[in-house]
């Protein structure tokens, strides 16, 4: 019994995170979809997003109970994933905006890279000289994919600059949300960062449009706007956001960041199934060293035997 228990816990975080990259993946195709509706921009978009998200968690908080209290707990993780939200969402809303839902899911694919090396500032975590040497791998393949993009005009060189930001920012969230773990439960920090995001999105969207409501809401009008801004609300912002906090208590930041691998494939096949998005000989070669890249990355070490 005490086995299967042990199973059932190691278990749950993978299924966990399998679940939520998986999401993740297909919603960068969904992004890109919302972003040709007319009038859609990307601060719009992310409003939109987080305000759907933001009313949804009130109502699951208030109907499971849910009661905070603040007193004794250390703020400054958690304060620390409420602006790194926004802040990856910008760039990376911006980033696929000038690039594709294809090289945005490959691009992704850096995160566990920069995630080791915050881990080794911050956690003490120190990569093995063969990761070190395998970092390179998604660094090329994503180098491929901007060279194969720009050849046929859908990568611009301010997309590659947003979505290696996000890159970074992703990799620093990762890390403090293992700390954050440690005092806030998943909802309690997917409410936090929700309504902090649902807030400043929806300011900057407003000062954007000159705080003309007409512009703000013509996108609603339109089917192609309407449907993929539900997807990313309930199913990113929010079941994917839990998944991935649930797991952040459970599993090391290394051992979290090697999923994003999936997300990379999920996101590229997506992308050319279902937007026609093109993907050249180069950037399969670009994606395959990525993805090989990271999964060499995070390998784990042997386990040295010993003697008596």
């Amino acid at each position: 019994m005490e086995t299967q228990t042990k199973r059932r816990d190691r278990a749950l975080p993978i299924a966990a995170m399998l679940v939520a990259n998986t999401i993740y993946g297909v919603g960068y195709m969904f992004e890109r979809m919302a972003l040709l509706a007319e009038g859609s921009t990307p601060l719009v978009l992310l409003s939109s997003r987080f305000l759907i998200s933001a009313v949804i968690l009130v109502l699951i908080a208030v109907f499971s109970g849910l009661r905070v209290s603040l007193h004794g707990r250390p703020l400054r993780p958690l304060l620390i994933l409420m602006i790194a939200e926004p802040v990856f969402y910008v760039f990376e809303t911006y980033g696929i905006h000038y690039t594709n839902a294809t090289f945005g899911g490959v691009a992704s694919s850096a995160v566990p890279v920069f995630s080791i090396l915050l881990a080794a500032i911050f956690l003490h975590e120190y990569p093995r000289w063969y990761q070190l040497v395998f970092c390179a791998l998604p660094v090329a393949g994503v180098a491929l994919m901007a060279i194969s993009g720009n050849e046929i005009g859908v990568v611009s060189p301010i997309g590659v600059v947003m979505l290696a930001l996000s890159c970074l920012t992703a990799a620093a969230y990762k890390t403090e949300n293992r700390y954050a773990a440690r005092t806030f439960s998943p909802l309690e920090r997917a409410l936090a960062i929700t309504l902090f995001a649902a807030f400043a999105f929806t300011v900057a969207a407003l000062v954007s449009v000159r705080f003309d409501l007409k512009t703000y809401i013509r996108p609603w009008t339109q089917t192609q706007f309407v449907l993929p801004v539900l997807e990313l609300g309930v199913m990113s912002s929010i079941v994917a956001m839990l998944l991935i906090n649930y797991a952040a208590g459970k599993v090391s930041v290394m051992r979290m960041s090697v999923f994003g691998a999936i997300m990379t494939v999920v996101s590229a096949v997506s992308g050319v199934l279902f937007l026609g998005e093109p993907m050249p000989p180069m950037s399969i070669v670009g994606a395959a060293l990525a993805v090989v890249g990271v999964w060499l990355v995070n390998l784990p070490p042997r386990e040295k035997k010993h003697e008596g």
